[in-house]
């Protein structure tokens, strides 16, 4: 969150010892608020305190740090050169308050840290040269009078300017990947689109190569004899077929008497046509017969 410090300089409360010797410290209160104008509550802030000679700008001759905590309203108090401070230069007894004017530089830090921003920067006026005054030793010290009351809230200050854009600052190293989210809500179906126009037919591709011949399958094994049909119709006259092969010639008998001449019997009936049998298995493939006569034209 970015910080603006605003300071209201609500006191300037200079608290002198009425001892013989005045105490080398003085009281500063201011408040401190964000950019909103709310106050910065209840926090550990620090301060940077330093006693400027002869003007704004002029050589530091006192420095210190301190840690304080804002009240419930943004108020802090601190004491100039009261122990319990970081002392950064020189010595609050060794400020020359009678040789020039001093001027009060406050530098706040609002995350407790040492990157200090300038709040205030005004003039001491008579007050605190009582210091200086005790230590002539013209006066004489009264008693020390009871701590006074808190002074009220002062008034809001009015904003500051805008200040400038700052320039950008370097890339930061990237961050650790994280793990994969889940998986999201499956998305509800979209309405199907028109049907686009049917587009130009393009031109025709150049031929393709011819492939190389394939290699020759396998042949396969030979298929089971398949149950005889029933008989069909008797078909027309085919032409003659070719000369079959020539059978192989049979073993010679022995030649039998010759019997009595019989009478001619009567020429009997025809018989019915008888069913054709059952292919037969292929027989092994015999010799190659001698060419048969040939027969007569059809």
């Amino acid at each position: 969150m970015k910080i603006k410090h605003l300071l209201v300089l609500v006191a300037l409360l200079l608290s002198l010892n009425s001892f013989a010797q005045a105490p080398d410290q003085f009281n500063y209160q201011g408040a401190l608020r964000n950019t909103n104008g709310s106050p910065i509550a209840n926090r550990f802030i620090s301060i940077r305190l330093s006693i400027l000679n002869g003007s704004s700008s002029g050589s530091i001759e006192y420095q210190e740090t301190k840690t304080v905590q804002t009240s419930t309203v943004g108020l802090y108090s601190v004491e100039v050169g009261a122990p319990g401070g970081r002392n950064i230069q020189g010595r609050i007894s060794d400020v020359t308050w009678g040789n020039s004017s001093k001027f009060l530089k406050v530098e706040v830090d609002p995350t407790n840290g040492s990157n200090f921003s300038i709040v205030g920067n005004s003039e001491l006026l008579s007050v605190p040269y009582a210091i200086y005054a005790s230590k002539s030793g013209d006066a004489s010290s009264g008693t020390k009078g009871d701590k006074g009351d808190t002074g009220p809230q002062g008034i809001q200050g009015p904003k500051g300017d805008k200040g400038e854009t700052g320039g950008v600052g370097p890339q930061g190293l990237p961050g650790v990947k994280g793990d994969t989210g889940d998986d999201g809500i499956q998305g509800l179906k979209g309405e199907t689109g028109e049907k686009g126009d049917k587009g130009d037919t393009g031109a025709t591709g150049l031929q393709g190569f011819t492939g190389a011949q394939g290699l020759p399958g396998v042949k396969g094994d030979t298929g089971l004899q398949g149950i005889q049909g029933e008989k069909g119709d008797k078909g027309e006259t085919g032409a003659a077929g070719p000369q079959g092969i020539q059978g192989v010639a049979g073993a010679k008998g022995d030649k039998g008497e010759t019997g009595e001449k019989g009478d001619k019997g009567d020429t009997g009936a025809t018989g019915l046509q008888g069913f054709t049998g059952a292919q037969g298995l292929p027989g092994v493939k015999g010799d190659t017969g001698l060419q048969g006569i040939q027969g007569e034209k059809g």
